[in-house]
This record gives structure tokens, C-alpha cells and sequence, in this order.
């Protein structure tokens, strides 16, 4: 098997698993999400190790990204796997990841 399929495969297993764990979770809140935005900082500080708000860099800007495709950001080049996955960046997709 070519590794750009197993790949492929591999990511496709890893977000049908991801959202069967998910699903049930969202579906038992009973109204809508309450942010906590310390704790919120406090998680992204991890994601700044690659991502930028408004910069590409190891990672992708982040400005935007919910309600956006995965891998759609014109100028930064993303693996085959992210290209194929058919994501959109949402409160789903933020669970699983």
C-alpha cells in the first residue's frame, strides 16, 4: 500500500474513532458552549509552539480558522492527508483534535 493512502486511511479512522467519542459528548450539553477564556489562553499557549495568529509559521494562521476548510490557506503547504480529510474547522472538529 502506498504510504500516501495508508496515510490517508489512518486519518480517515483516527476522525471516524475521534467523532464517535465526540458525538455523545455534544449531544449531552444541554445549551449552548460557556467559554472560559483563561482557560482557553492557558491551552492555546501550547498551540503557539507552531501556529501564529495572523503569521504562517510551522503551523498555520490561526485568524479565521473556524468555519474554515482544512487545509485552505492559500499560501502555506499542508501534507496530502490534511488536503484529502474534508474538515472544516468547527466546535466538532476542535474536540477531536
Amino acid at each position: 500500500m502506498k504510504r500516501d493512502t495508508f496515510v490517508n486511511r489512518l486519518v480517515a479512522c483516527t476522525l471516524i474513532a475521534a467523532a464517535s467519542i465526540a458525538m455523545p459528548a455534544l449531544a449531552s450539553l444541554s445549551g449552548p458552549l460557556n467559554g472560559d477564556p483563561v482557560h482557553g489562553k492557558a491551552l492555546y499557549q501550547g498551540c503557539q509552539a507552531c501556529h501564529s495568529i495572523d503569521e504562517n509559521d510551522l503551523g498555520p494562521r490561526h485568524r479565521g480558522v473556524v468555519g474554515r476548510r482544512a487545509a485552505s490557506v492559500a499560501d502555506y503547504s499542508y501534507s496530502a492527508a490534511l488536503k484529502n480529510s474534508h474538515l472544516t474547522w468547527d466546535e466538532l472538529t476542535f474536540w477531536m483534535t
